[in-house]
């Protein structure tokens, strides 16, 4: 039928294309299914290549970037696909939502990346990224102290980077506002849980005005 003749040609385009590529970009959802699986599949099958048959994988190497923000049951799919594998993430940063409680005490809100840096010996397999280039120097010191032992050091060219232009103002680029007892709680913003405080986007406005001379 005409559908199928589609869904033929379709397939054969997307072998071509994934054929073709040296480098092939997925998410982790979709590296375990789709028609990159189909293409994987059909490679295995045909190929002669006794490198590709030793342990089923395809690839050379697997990159995961963020991969301290990912599950770790979505990380294996993708793994799988190769002999060698990169993990690049930040366990210092925001973990994966999970909102099972179930799924929290059976311990799958712990990532692959977390659990592999907390083992004794991560040092010989992890390299930390010192240099930063995003923040000036001082709001880089804070982070630097409270979760990176001192260790990160700031790139010249952000060094001083700030907001301002103008060299008549005088504030630092790191400011600590107390909100308590002012106006303006948190409220719920949708029946999805989300909440926003109105008095703290007031100050945060106002400092960033000051900031850009505004």
């Amino acid at each position: 039928t005409l559908r199928q003749e589609y869904g033929k040609r379709c397939a054969m385009a997307s072998d071509d294309v994934l054929g073709s590529c040296r480098i092939c970009c997925t998410t982790l959802s979709t590296a375990l299914g789709g028609n990159l699986q189909k293409f994987l599949s059909h490679r295995r099958n045909v190929s002669t290549d006794p490198s590709q048959k030793v342990d089923g994988s395809f690839f050379d190497v697997c990159v995961i970037d963020e991969a301290a923000q990912a599950l770790e049951v979505a990380c294996w799919g993708a793994l799988l696909q190769s002999p060698r594998c990169v993990l690049a993430g930040d366990h210092h940063q925001l973990p994966p939502t999970v909102t099972s409680a179930d799924a929290c005490k059976r311990g799958f809100d712990v990532t692959l990346f977390s659990r592999l840096m907390s083992m004794r010996g991560s040092e010989s397999f992890s390299q930390m990224l010192e240099v930063q280039y995003r923040m000036h120097h001082s709001i880089m010191d804070w982070s630097s102290r409270e979760f990176y032992g001192c260790q990160l050091v700031a790139n010249p060219s952000v060094y001083h980077h700030a907001l301002w232009r103008s060299p008549e103002v005088k504030m630092p680029a790191i400011v600590f506002v107390d909100t308590s007892g002012v106006d303006g709680c948190e409220e719920a913003e949708d029946d999805a849980g989300s909440r926003m405080n109105r008095g703290e986007a007031a100050i945060a406005l106002e400092y960033a005005c000051a900031l850009c001379g505004i």
